[in-house]
């Protein structure tokens, strides 16, 4: 029998997944192979007890195509003891088995499909696994047909369960996992956008709990970030609608965890800044009765690098009046350069470095110190910074930033 050569016209005809049926059918087992331009088959053994081997192109479009054909069919002929045209011709008409599958999927998909429009979900899941045994494709079918049918409607509840029910038959399969990050964050917008801001921000830790892809982590972030903030200045906005102490400080307080929570999930400018006007508006609200918080609230506001004049003169007043008198002179001199002709700060430390002086010269008893110093309250520019709109909403970002992704 003579061999084909690589030339052959009718090596041009040939389909290469018919080819793939063909040998598939003859008991040619398909092999993995790193060169991903080849498909390797191994069959009966050689002499040696070595499984023979046939590689096909993957296409016909490559430089060597033809060559590996002319090659695997000269060998098929040797071991089948047949012509290589007959071979082409067995070749041609081979039904490939994708089809076969295909259309014995699809008969399946579409009664899972009709089961699933009838809230019969446990017996359309059986369907639908039958059909991905058959042909995997139907896997990114039902993943497009579903977010097809939902999200361009809003439902994002009904996106959770649809991604979630086709994870149930694919658990690995990352594509519906990703849609259903996504899934959560629009759910989570709404609720947010609907002033259910809790709600919103279950959705968002929900989406992080399932490890989306690095971009949806950021934008999760971001917008759990708005979420805390927003909830941060409701609980500010809250404090002004009332004259009780105890009531005004628990809103305050309530205010700088959230504006802790923002930061802490997106620090940035605006989340820290956020933060250090949290802590201040505290230490407003304890001037002059509670110093020791005054100070402890205003170095956490300049930690985050809220660096503020008024607030540093604040500070220095705190500390005058805890008896930290060489500290409130340098607190007051830095706020001096940062703002060199405010008259209530040249003030503050004018008063303090006197008394300072008279107590290092020893120009009062000790009983006429402590009095000096207990006349701070009334002697000291006391006039904390007044705080009435701090803070700083975050921009969440718009659901168009982020789109399902749909099976090639």
């Amino acid at each position: 029998m003579s061999n084909i050569n690589s030339s052959s016209e009718d090596l041009k005809k040939l389909d290469i997944e018919k080819f793939t049926s063909y040998l598939e059918n003859h008991g040619w087992k398909r092999v993995s192979h790193p060169n991903k331009n080849i498909r390797l088959f191994q069959g009966p053994n050689d002499d040696t007890g070595s499984p023979l081997e046939l590689i096909l192109p993957i296409n016909l479009t490559l430089k060597d195509s033809f060559l590996r054909l002319s090659e695997t069919i000269n060998s098929l002929s040797v071991v089948n003891d047949e012509s290589p045209n007959l071979i082409i011709q067995q070749i041609s008409r081979t039904t490939t088995k994708k089809k076969e599958l295909h259309r014995d999927a699809k008969l399946l998909f579409d009664k899972g499909f009709e089961l699933h429009h009838q809230d019969k979900t446990g017996e359309a899941k059986k369907y639908f696994k039958q059909a991905i045994d058959l042909d995997p494709q139907v896997l990114g079918i039902l993943n497009n047909r579903l977010m097809e049918s939902l999200a361009t409607i809003g439902e994002w509840e009904r996106v959770i369960t649809a991604m979630r029910f086709i994870l149930e038959i694919k658990p690995d399969y990352e594509i519906a996992r990703t849609n259903l990050a996504i899934a959560y964050m629009k759910a989570g917008d709404v609720k947010v956008e609907e002033s259910n801001i809790e709600h919103g921000v279950e959705y968002y830790i929900a989406a992080l709990s399932i490890k989306p892809p690095q971009d949806i982590e950021i934008m999760c972030k971001n917008n759990l970030a708005h979420a805390y903030t927003k909830i941060g200045i409701k609980e500010f906005q809250l404090s002004n609608n009332t004259n009780d102490f105890k009531q005004i400080e628990q809103h305050l307080k309530d205010s700088l965890r959230y504006m802790f929570r923002a930061c802490g999930w997106k620090s940035d400018q605006i989340t820290r800044r956020n933060l250090g006007l949290a802590h201040a508006c505290l230490a407003e609200l304890y001037f002059p009765r509670n110093p020791e918080d005054v100070i402890y609230h205003l170095k956490q506001a300049e930690d985050v690098g809220l660096i503020d004049p008024e607030l540093i003169n604040d500070y220095g007043l705190a500390l005058a009046l805890t008896n930290n008198l060489d500290e409130a002179i340098w607190t007051f001199e830095r706020a001096l350069r940062l703002s060199p002709n405010d008259e209530a700060i040249k003030f503050n430390l004018k008063i303090v470095k006197e008394i300072q002086s008279k107590i290092e010269n020893n120009e009062n008893s000790k009983t006429q110190n402590i009095e000096e110093l207990k006349l701070l309250n009334e002697t000291l520019n006391l006039n904390p910074k007044k705080i009435e709109k701090p803070f700083v909403d975050l921009n969440y970002l718009e659901p168009a930033n982020y789109q399902f992704n749909q099976a090639a």
